[in-house]
């Protein structure tokens, strides 16, 4: 499997300052990265916010074009898309979910795998809309709630992208086994992990590569807003370490952070019924936020050959 590396016309290695560190990555063309509080939507979007029904999704919609769905990551919904769907709406329809249990989605059914509900509940949302099918765009966490939707009802989606995909073999799921092991024993101290200072270390280590940003305070507190429970669920019940991932019945794009700290790269050709396409930017798992425009530039291409 030939992984490609693209390196932006605007963010050529040369341009790097020397000392750069892994997560300091340059904004394109020479722009600072804008505030969270400058952020607006964009002009030519078509907004629409949903009240939540019972027993559906929370989402909201805008742009204009084909339907793709939004999948979003690890507590973060609705603002981990705001500086990509400048870049979308254009071309897209976007539905923007609220995964179970996070925001205003309604919790999963406790006696149902958590993955299984996120599958359903997507399924759901899409008869509601009266959507034929559609293409995916999922993030971290969600490209495991997208691998299970995908597996389950394959002929609804188009197209798949997953941007920084949790595939996390080797150490990285053995680490992952052994802290989901000690919780179920010490259901507090995963509570009290997944809080306050612990909480935003974890953060800034794994998102942002260490480096301080307003980001990652955003980020703190809307996973801490989120009901515990759904959140550890969506990683005590992830069903491996992530080969599954790499093997869907429909064309793929694997966008990979090459400072992402998170995911593990493949290494090994595997036989698959659709031969994925794998990008390599010069991103770290905050890529949706901070390297907005190295995603578009990899995933509108793909998206639009549907």
């Amino acid at each position: 499997m030939q992984i490609t590396e693209r390196i932006p016309q605007s963010t050529l290695l040369s341009d790097l300052p020397a000392d750069a560190k892994p997560g300091e990555m340059p904004a394109r063309g020479g722009e600072r990265t804008p505030h969270p509080e400058e952020i607006l939507p964009s002009e030519n979007a078509e907004s629409l916010h949903s009240a939540p029904k019972e027993g559906l999704l929370s989402y909201r919609i805008e742009g204009q074009g084909p339907p793709l769905l939004l999948i979003h990551g690890f507590g973060i919904s609705f603002k981990i898309w705001r500086n990509l769907l400048p870049h979308l709406t254009s071309h897209f329809r976007c539905v923007i979910i609220e995964l179970p249990g996070i925001g205003q989605s309604p919790p999963p059914e406790p006696a149902r795998a958590y993955y299984t509900v996120c599958a359903e509940s997507i399924e759901q949302l899409r008869r509601y809309l009266r959507l034929e099918a559609w293409a995916v765009f999922s993030y971290s966490t969600g490209s495991r709630a997208a691998e299970t939707y995908i597996n389950r009802h394959p002929d609804r989606v188009s197209r798949a992208v997953f941007l920084c995909p949790v595939h996390v073999p080797g150490w990285r799921w053995m680490a992952a086994r052994a802290a989901i092991h000690l919780d179920s024993y010490f259901p507090a101290l995963g509570d009290w992990v997944l809080s306050g200072r612990r909480l935003h270390s974890l953060v800034r280590t794994l998102a942002f590569n260490g480096r301080g940003h307003p980001y990652a305070n955003e980020w703190t507190r809307e996973i801490g807003a989120q009901d515990i429970n759904s959140l550890k669920r969506a990683i005590r019940e992830m069903p491996n370490a992530g080969n599954s991932l790499l093997d869907l019945p429909v064309p793929a794009l694997y966008v990979w952070g090459k400072y992402d700290l998170i995911p593990n790269r493949p290494r090994r050709r595997l036989r698959r019924q659709h031969a994925p396409i794998h990008r390599r930017i010069l991103a770290n798992h905050s890529a949706p936020e901070l390297a907005a425009g190295q995603v578009a530039d990899e995933v509108l291409p793909f998206l639009r050959v549907a």
